[in-house]
């Protein structure tokens, strides 16, 4: 998982804007009118009113709708642009009537309104209400993994939506969590004879940052886990600790549970 954030100049500046731009809480008020889903300054292009508009002899089936993204690498620095396509589904109870042909079609036909000057972003997700969201994620993988057309797609609510997507013209992020003091407390040389406690304290860490991860806060992830990848490998080069056959185990059990630890990259 990657932090994204939304630039709408990639949507503005899109050759379709003038004919189906719109805010993207206003395509949901259409099916869910009085809920309040989305930032309101997100800008998205309007699938459906593209297609009423310009193809209304023909009208075929197309996303919900499509914004513009940047993967935000480190500090300012961001991605080159990608259109990320949406399926809203905040009126669904369930899944179970998902097609993936369907979602093919759409899919195809949009990429093929869309034209080929901006990269599409690998994933679509379909944003359902926060109650229904946690119930049907385990049912819309399992539905993925007898389905290839669903295999680019991820479920989400809307607060984690708002969580994961932020706004590129105002991004400072300002970690919660302060990771002086994550070394502070991981600093090896405090567990020399004590290295069970120190490997208690990575692995606390470790699921620490594994939380805001699995709630999109991926900022603070990357913050976390930063910190630790370099602390662990500061460990494992440490030729003054003396591991324990159960030392050794528990390392590699932590290095199998969070294997990024041992990507320094």
């Amino acid at each position: 998982m990657e932090a994204l954030v939304y630039d709408n100049k990639i949507i503005t500046g899109h050759k379709l804007y003038p004919v189906c731009g719109m805010k993207l809480q206003d395509v949901s008020e259409k099916d869910y009118h009085g809920k309040k889903y989305f930032d309101e300054s997100i800008e998205c292009l309007d699938m459906d009113k593209y297609e009423e508009i310009e193809c209304a002899g023909d009208k075929k089936e197309t996303v919900d709708a499509v914004i513009g993204i940047k993967k935000h690498l480190d500090k300012n620095r961001f991605s080159s642009p990608y259109l990320m396509l949406l399926e809203l589904r905040m009126g669904y109870e369930n899944v179970m009537n998902l097609s993936g042909t369907k979602l093919a079609d759409k899919v195809s036909h949009t990429n093929e309104i869309l034209g080929r000057d901006i990269d599409l972003y690998d994933t679509i997700y379909f944003v359902f209400k926060n109650n229904i969201a946690q119930r049907t994620i385990s049912m819309f993988h399992n539905m993925k993994n007898g389905n290839k057309n669903l295999k680019k797609c991820e479920p989400i609510s809307t607060d984690d939506f708002n969580t994961y997507i932020k706004p590129i013209k105002d991004y400072q992020y300002e970690p919660e969590n302060d990771v002086v003091e994550i070394r502070r407390q991981l600093d090896i040389n405090n567990y020399l004879e004590d290295i069970n406690k120190f490997l208690g304290i990575m692995k606390y860490w470790c699921q620490r940052a594994n939380h805001y991860k699995y709630k999109y806060n991926v900022n603070e992830y990357n913050s976390i886990i930063g910190e630790l990848k370099i602390i662990w490998h500061e460990f494992r080069a440490n030729k003054k600790i003396r591991l324990t056959d159960d030392n050794e185990l528990d390392s590699e059990i932590i290095e199998e549970d969070y294997p990024e630890l041992k990507n320094l990259q």
